[in-house]
């Protein structure tokens, strides 16, 4: 049975009713939504196969159409829940962070509170669970005075923007583990192909068994009646 290609998801088709779940295909016909899919999930040196999968957990409510009788995915879907390894987590809340507090030092802007801003970001982030729509965006405009060293580097308590992601790369043995799982991610859907591939064999040997089982029977009765019948006397001595 096919199983969901993201990191760490153990959902298969077979689960697919008892968990109320649905499999979609990747965009392969959208090059560009299909990096995206790609992007999202982490695997960035890995290309989905024909036969690749997800299961609809992945996906916000917005992303399906379910006016038909068969669920479908709209035009614009994207995957955007995984559960990926703590320390992918933790860099990414760190990027989050230092790209906020970017914002706040460097964007010097009229008439918006930095308590507004972070009330903006809190929606956009927990909107799901509270069950709301994130409030207006705000507008920030940058003041005149406003100025940089560079216009691509900035600085904020002396430590330029680079100095400030480079203590979150991900260091090398982190590096390893994930295209380690990648590699066993990519060799599991190999052996399910090729799984998929020997129960349709072995399908279709127990087929022509039970068929030629089927067929024996029905000889056995006719070959009886064509056997000469002959009686034996009992020998005298």
């Amino acid at each position: 049975m096919p199983s969901c290609s993201a990191y760490r998801c153990r959902n298969r088709s077979e689960d697919a009713k008892k968990k109320g779940l649905t499999f979609h295909r990747f965009p392969a016909s959208d090059p560009k939504r299909l990096r995206q899919w790609v992007i999202n999930m982490k695997w960035d040196k890995w290309m989905p196969s024909k036969r690749s999968l997800l299961c609809s957990s992945h996906f916000q409510e917005d992303c399906f159409d379910r006016s038909g009788l068969t669920v479908r995915l709209t035009p614009s879907a994207v995957p955007t829940i995984f559960s990926f390894p703590a320390h992918l987590q933790k860099v990414l809340i760190q990027m989050f962070m230092a790209t906020i507090t970017c914002l706040l030092e460097y964007m010097p802007h009229k008439g918006l509170e930095s308590d507004s801003l972070y009330t903006y970001i809190f929606f956009l982030l927990f909107q799901k669970s509270l069950g709301r729509k994130p409030p207006k965006r705000p507008v920030i405009t940058a003041t005149p005075t406003m100025s940089l060293k560079s216009p691509s580097i900035a600085t904020v308590s002396g430590n330029t923007v680079p100095t400030l992601f480079r203590k979150m790369v991900v260091n090398e043995h982190n590096y390893a583990v994930l295209e380690s799982s990648r590699q066993l991610k990519q060799k599991l859907d190999i052996l399910n192909e090729q799984l998929d591939i020997y129960q349709k064999k072995l399908s279709n040997e127990r087929k022509e068994s039970a068929r030629l089982k089927k067929k024996a029977c029905h000889l056995v009765p006719t070959m009886a009646s064509t056997l000469p019948t002959t009686r034996f006397e009992p020998m005298t001595s």
